[in-house]
């Protein structure tokens, strides 16, 4: 998202992040900042962790008790300049985390956000991993091995794009399948956040992703499992948000992007676009999040 709100609280949306561990001052909703992702090929610097804690300390009204953190983006996905294999990830999320419990004891924390999609283009830039669950699961394994208890995370967070509209399957049976790996190693109990939803790539027409947009949201508001779910509710997710508020410019998305700026096509899911108007999108998005009976 830019900078400017162009009016997140209208369409319904209740909390929002950016990639990055320092909030936008225009946005009036609650921030879910994003810390130690993307280390390239070593693991998180002590700088940038002194950087984390220079920010909380200096502007805490901007991180209230209980704040939720991202460890990491797409955790292990070297083209998020992510190169951390499972057991790296899993020695930076306890540095991570143990920085953030010395400044506040009520922050809370998740792993990831991990990759759900399972096309091939995407899994095999995963380091050391078969897919984006496979890295997940040897986090899991790994923190257990080095620190001798279970993974002290309170979320597990994920990406689940799709790369043509009409997966709506796919996209559901990945969120189950995250939800059984977890149930595996006793930790159904954790919160699912679904930190982007969407169809970032060409070849999806408007109509086919406004019907994606129908059924995916609809079913991470609604589904549950009695197997898998959380035990509260058998919710399978427990917070999500729709990629993306805006489109970037063609310089901000070549930056962030690379190669991927000449097949991601942001536009197209867009909820505002660059002006600040509400797209198609973001009109349907506003009549499911505030009037969900007349769609």
């Amino acid at each position: 998202m830019q900078s400017d709100d162009p009016g997140l609280r209208d369409i319904g949306a209740r909390w929002y992040f950016n990639w990055d561990f320092r909030p936008h001052e225009d946005v009036d909703l609650e921030f879910v900042p994003l810390v130690c992702g993307y280390p390239g090929d070593g693991q998180v610097s002590d700088e940038h962790l002194a950087e984390v804690e220079e920010a909380i300390r200096g502007d805490p009204a901007a991180y209230p008790d209980g704040t939720i953190f991202l460890i990491g983006n797409e955790i292990g996905y070297e083209h998020q300049n992510d190169e951390r294999s499972p057991s790296q990830y899993a020695e930076d999320f306890h540095r991570c985390r143990t920085l953030l419990m010395s400044l506040n004891p009520t922050f809370r924390v998740s792993v990831g956000p991990a990759i759900l999609t399972p096309d091939e283009g995407i899994t095999d830039a995963i380091v050391d991993a078969e897919d984006g669950l496979d890295y997940l699961r040897q986090v899991i394994g790994a923190y257990e091995e080095q620190h001798g208890t279970p993974i002290p995370a309170d979320y597990f967070a994920a990406t689940n794009h799709v790369m043509h509209a009409e997966e709506f399957d796919v996209f559901a049976e990945r969120i189950v399948e995250m939800r059984r790996l977890l149930d595996a190693h006793d930790l159904r109990d954790k919160d699912v956040i679904l930190t982007e939803i969407g169809v970032p790539t060409r070849g999806s027409a408007s109509e086919e992703i406004e019907a994606f947009m129908n059924e995916a949201l609809r079913f991470v508001a609604t589904a549950t499992d009695s197997r898998f779910g959380h035990p509260d509710d058998d919710r399978l997710v427990q917070r999500w948000a729709w990629f993306i508020a805006q489109p970037l410019s063609p310089w901000d998305k070549l930056r962030s992007t690379g190669f991927g700026a000449f097949f991601l096509r942001f536009a197209q899911t867009s909820l505002f676009d660059r002006d600040g108007e509400l797209t198609h999108l973001g009109r349907v998005y506003r009549m499911m999040m505030i009037n969900p009976g007349a769609v």
